[in-house]
């Protein structure tokens, strides 16, 4: 029998830290334990102000402690209304096409190194020709053609008109270099499971939509009297207004910035940073206290249905604005193409397919907020394969290449 590989020996800094790891772990679990045990041996709340006080300045230091010594942090995206004025909105539009040029750019570059530097394995060309030699496009190498690039306007080839990429800030335009790595990435060599994605397509200006602002220059700059609106200063632009609907938490640290360009307008999503949450996480043992499992019905008005014998209604949100939506859609089809009407037929058909697609993410939202409500903490559910139910079997051809359906057509007659 061959021998054991030996174990890998642990530095006394990796043994220091898996053991201050494991002692902070263990304070954490003994302090949520110990309020635990304190509410329901006395039957009292720390919602009082003593006892809030106290159990908030102790989970204040314990996340400073894990800051301080493990870094650790909370990140999360919350997402806005943006409010731009008349002479800001050009400006976005500007920098939205400039990037969705630069992916196309990109891409493409990628496409015709892929197409020269192969050949198939079946098949030989008696005459082939010898492309221009250059290493394979990749993150880095792209990224250096924007210097370059920056110093004049470039010309879109179809359309002949100048961009001048100078105006969009650097880290905007190297984050759509690494959007173009992962989609073409994802459809060569897949991900760590190694799933291939479909191939990367070329954006047009209805499937680009959103680009990323980071780095120096970018800063939360002051709110309005009552916090109803916010002002995020962004580089080359300025002050721009956002609609505050949700309170932003206290010691968030603002680290990216992301316009979306939708059918109603622009929205802004603030991706944040706390410092002061640590990373804490429980094991759950499985019981049948708090466990709870789910099953797909899809019958009739039912959404879904638990192991308590409960079950959910379904919302059915797209046949009831289905007449609506048919009747825009023809409206839209019966005018000419690249018409002013029709563009506005298209505009309120996207607003109707936006309002169908909140009220489902809504529905799925308050679903999930009312089984959470049950305390439990664990979920069990069906792993349905909801592609191939929806799949349905080929028919066969008999000798005249006819469907079976046709033949059970013919039977009937």
């Amino acid at each position: 029998m061959p021998n054991a590989a030996p174990a890998r020996k642990t530095s006394d800094d990796e043994t220091n830290y898996l053991s201050g790891n494991e002692r902070m772990n263990s304070l954490i679990t003994s302090v949520w334990d110990l309020s635990t045990n304190l509410q329901y041996r006395f039957n009292f709340s720390f919602s009082y102000l003593g006892s809030r006080m106290f159990t908030d300045s102790l989970l204040v230091m314990i996340a400073t402690y894990c800051r301080l010594r493990y870094n650790y942090s909370m990140k999360y995206t919350y997402q806005y209304k943006a409010l731009p004025t008349t002479e800001q909105k050009p400006e976005l539009n500007l920098w939205l096409r400039i990037c969705q040029y630069w992916y196309n750019r990109q891409l493409g570059d990628r496409f015709d190194w892929w197409e020269m530097n192969r050949s198939a394995v079946n098949t030989c060309p008696l005459i082939s020709h010898l492309p221009e030699l250059r290493d394979k496009p990749s993150y880095y190498s792209q990224k250096k053609y924007l210097p370059g690039l920056k110093k004049e306007p470039v010309t879109v080839e179809w359309s002949g008109k100048k961009l001048d990429l100078s105006r969009v800030p650097a880290n905007t335009l190297q984050e759509v270099c690494k959007r173009v790595d992962i989609a073409f990435e994802g459809f060569i060599a897949g991900d760590s499971n190694g799933k291939r994605s479909g191939k990367p397509r070329f954006k047009s200006q209805s499937r680009y939509r959103s680009f990323v602002i980071e780095g120096a220059g970018l800063e939360l700059h002051s709110c309005s009297i009552g916090g109803k609106y916010l002002y995020v200063k962004v580089p080359k632009i300025g002050l721009i207004k956002i609609r505050s609907h949700r309170h932003l938490p206290d010691g968030s640290l603002l680290k990216q910035l992301q316009f979306v360009k939708k059918n109603d307008g622009w929205f802004a999503n603030l991706r944040l940073e706390d410092p002061t949450v640590p990373v804490c996480l429980r094991d759950i043992i499985p019981s049948w206290e708090n466990s709870l499992g789910m099953d797909a019905v899809l019958h009739e008005n039912d959404y879904l249905a638990t192991s308590e014998c409960i079950k959910l209604p379904s919302l059915k949100v797209l046949r009831k604005s289905q007449s609506k939506l048919t009747r825009i859609s023809q409206r839209k089809n019966a005018r000419k193409r690249g018409s002013k009407a029709r563009r506005k037929l298209a505009k309120r058909e996207g607003r109707q397919h936006q309002k169908i697609a909140r009220c489902r993410k809504d529905f799925q939202y308050k679903t999930a907020h009312q089984l959470v409500r049950t305390d439990k903490k664990v979920f069990f559910h069906e792993d349905l394969n909801l592609k191939g139910l929806a799949k349905r079997n080929a028919p066969k051809q008999d000798e005249t290449g006819s469907r079976g359906d046709k033949m059970d057509e013919k039977q009937s007659e």
